[in-house]
């Protein structure tokens, strides 16, 4: 783990050369003892033109003055400009061990990434701009004459997979019919052409366009030692459909206490620390996502906000799994909400965090997933008198608690929410014991007169923008 250190922005720089060579060698504006780039960190390069396979998540060596290598890199032409490097250590987890399987859509293509194979009435392109892991995705557009069958295929090489269960990927659907369950599968096969199917992972609906989800889909039981490709297959004939889809991995069973996925979140799990989403697993390294899940590898310069802040060290890493909801298809859809009110002499309250065997004691928190980055993991509208405690929102619009009052909450923790971790407006008279907002687009949001409430200790870390933002009557409240 290492955290950001300095002012957030101060890892950024321009790029004046970067060599068609292997590897492609950078010479930035800044040096890299300012920039805090040592060998083995790991940076992003992004709108690099000319040698557009600088562009990408890479780790570097050969650090000197103003330059770094990229490593296992090739150049493709002659650079042109335009291009930034930016820190991203900070955003990294290096295992000591890899524990999944790259399949395909990883990497850069200053790497060797290439294009899926299409077929008949298909199109596979790389997208430049929208990637989850490495520089680019991986692009299927279906024909509106192309049917039903195999659309794309990867070859993979051969993998042994028999000591892994799940799959796990993202997908974003940007155009067409919105697929529902059953519509479209990604299949393992034992040849190199995506013929020969071994295994069949039907995607569940993906609800609305342009929202990425990672998916993680377990088999059942352990995979075949003899895989050499990975394909699309539409199932259901909806018509001109486009699919993204990126980091394609093998995970171990769910039973595997290492069974890391791109679900999966993970963290020092001590004292204070936050639980931190997963962009990208490829081998070892372990990005962290931010402000929502259509944040990509390819954002604004400022966006190298997020990330783990605290001590670096090399320590014992956990990963937890979280509870799915439905998949919401707007961002104000209400996803879970409190019905009803209690009364001061019978409040109530909603506790989680209980063991599963047999719900007898309480032993951690309850995180619950809306994977989409849409609608209200949890919403409190006017009811006076609710307590909620050990209660984790992953991969929402937000929490929002509103226009009520007498609430005595105790731990609640927000986690790459796409517009605020939680938002409280028009709340008065209410105690917050613990709230903890890690990795949003913003963190804790008051708004409307939030006024006379107590907050005992608040988290806000990796927020992209505001850890903390009050606004319009905001007042007479304790810290």
């Amino acid at each position: 783990w290492t955290s950001l250190t300095g002012t957030v922005g101060a890892g950024t720089s321009n790029t004046n050369t970067a060599t068609n060579a292997s590897p492609i060698r950078l010479t930035q504006a800044s040096t890299m003892t300012t920039l805090g780039i040592s060998n083995g960190s790991t940076v992003m390069v992004t709108t690099a033109a000319g040698n557009t396979n600088a562009n990408g998540v890479w780790e570097v060596s050969g650090v000197s003055g103003n330059s770094c290598d990229l490593v296992n890199s090739s150049g493709n032409a002659a650079y042109t400009g335009s291009g930034f490097l930016r820190n991203m250590t900070h955003r990294r987890i290096l295992l000591d061990n890899s524990v999944t399987v790259n399949i395909a859509s990883f990497g850069n293509r200053g790497n060797g990434r290439t294009i899926w194979t299409q077929a008949s009435n298909v199109t596979t392109s790389f997208n430049t701009t929208d990637s989850k892991e490495g520089d680019v995705s991986d692009s299927v557009a279906i024909a509106a004459s192309f049917t039903t069958g195999k659309a794309a295929y990867k070859s993979t090489g051969s993998l042994n997979l028999s000591s892994y269960q799940q799959l796990s990927f993202w997908i974003k659907q940007t155009s067409g019919t919105i697929a529902v369950s059953g519509d479209i599968s990604l299949r393992l096969c034992s040849d190199t052409i995506g013929d020969t199917v071994v295994h069949t992972f039907n995607i569940p609906g993906l609800v609305a366009l342009n929202q990425w989800i990672p998916f993680t889909i377990d088999l059942g039981s352990l995979m075949n030692s003899n895989i050499q490709s990975v394909a699309l297959y539409v199932d259901s004939d909806k018509g001109a459909q486009t699919f993204l889809l990126c980091n394609i991995l093998a995970c171990k069973p769910p039973s595997s206490p290492d069974s890391l996925n791109l679900q999966s979140l993970i963290s020092k799990n001590t004292g204070d620390e936050c639980w931190y989403p997963i962009m990208s697993i490829n081998d070892r390294r372990v990005m962290i996502d931010t402000g929502g899940v259509n944040n990509n590898t390819n954002p604004l310069t400022s966006s190298n906000r997020g990330g783990y802040y605290g001590v670096t060290e090399n320590v014992t890493t956990y990963k937890r799994e979280t509870i799915k909801t439905n998949l919401a298809s707007a961002f104000g859809t209400v996803v879970q909400e409190v019905q009803e009110a209690g009364t001061s002499s019978n409040p109530f309250n909603y506790e989680f965090g209980w063991n599963r065997t047999d719900m007898s004691t309480r032993t951690s928190q309850t995180y619950f997933d809306g994977l989409n980055g849409f609608g209200y993991g949890l919403l409190i509208n006017t009811k006076n008198y609710v307590n909620i405690n050990n209660f984790g929102a992953v991969r929402y619009d937000r929490v929002r608690f509103t226009t009520s009052s007498f609430q005595n909450h105790g731990f609640i923790e927000s986690i790459n929410n796409t517009s605020y971790g939680i938002d409280l407006s028009t709340q008065i008279n209410n105690v917050y014991d613990v709230i903890k907002t890690c990795c949003n687009a913003n963190g804790i949001f008051h708004d409307f007169g939030s006024s006379n409430n107590i907050y005992n200790k608040i988290i806000t870390i990796g927020n992209i923008s505001n850890g903390l933002s009050n606004t319009r009557g905001f007042m007479n409240n304790t810290f």
